[in-house]
């Protein structure tokens, strides 16, 4: 019974080794069995492969990765639960999808544009970038704070305004660094928002900080894959003793209610996404 199997397998892998040598060698029955098993043993090898292949590219299909760029506010500074925004982000696309979710937080406190600029020339950053299905940006803050030179008392417009111009140049040249390593995922530019509501200033910081961001806004439109994600409204009118952990930084209230809008942003896109490829295949 085991020398037939013996038999087989050897002409099986003679012939896929040495098919000129069967060709000469085997006539009759025994050529076109030859021929027959070593098709079927290719077949079966190709169609395992097959199976397996596509279902590594259906594991791919059912995992969202995100990769997150920016400061303390995407590092999640002032949140008890070490969580932020992307951090809860995560937990309400997972719960609300039923799709897990591989993230990767690579905000850094006291980060400027400058300063992400030169971690996107890091390899292990631009093969994130790659890898990833939507990428998220909050930048800006520290860059707001530089140019008002940390003094949120007395402004001085020019230097206000000529510290916005470099901000822009940085921003510009991050998405255009991040579309060299990903032409097509998804950019969601996250707007900045308010602390300085206890600033007896507060009409003019804010006022600056809108210009910001309408010129942020105005960027990110000139990309077809990128989103801007409007922040400043989150806490007007709202008490800041309940949303922050300091002057600057958000407590998990404040985080979550960032969260959220970050996901209704992101939920308004993939419904538009979807509602579009069935036009298309209509």
């Amino acid at each position: 019974m085991k020398q037939p199997k013996k038999e087989k397998l050897k002409i099986t892998i003679i012939f896929i080794k040495y098919p000129t040598f069967i060709v000469s060698k085997r006539r009759g029955k025994m050529k076109f069995y030859s021929y027959l098993g070593s098709i079927l043993c290719l077949s079966l090898f190709f169609l395992i492969f097959s199976v397996y292949d596509a279902n590594i590219s259906s594991a791919d299909r059912n995992v969202i990765k995100v990769v997150s760029l920016g400061d303390s506010i995407t590092y999640g500074t002032g949140d008890s639960f070490k969580k932020g925004y992307i951090g809860r982000f995560k937990e309400i696309y997972e719960r609300k999808n039923h799709i897990p979710m591989i993230l990767t937080n690579n905000g850094v406190p006291k980060y400027t544009t400058e300063d992400i600029l030169h971690q996107l020339e890091k390899n292990e950053t631009g093969e994130m970038i790659k890898d990833a299905t939507y990428i998220t940006l909050y930048v800006g803050t520290n860059d707001f704070r530089k140019s008002a030179q940390y003094d949120f008392s007395s402004i001085n417009v020019d230097e206000m305004q000529k510290g916005k111009i470099i901000y822009l140049e940085n921003l510009t040249e991050i998405l255009e660094e991040i579309r060299k390593q990903n032409q097509t995922a998804p950019i969601f530019v996250m707007g900045l928002y308010d602390p300085y509501t206890d600033h007896k200033n507060h009409k003019q910081l804010s006022k600056l900080i809108e210009s910001w961001n309408t010129d942020i806004k105005e960027i990110v439109t000139k990309d077809n894959y990128a989103t801007f994600v409007p922040t400043s409204d989150v806490f007007i009118d709202k008490p800041k003793n309940k949303y922050f952990a300091d002057s600057l930084h958000l407590n998990r209230d404040g985080y979550h209610k960032l969260a959220i809008r970050l996901y209704e942003t992101i939920d308004r896109y993939e419904e538009n996404m979807s509602q579009n490829n069935n036009s298309i295949n209509k």
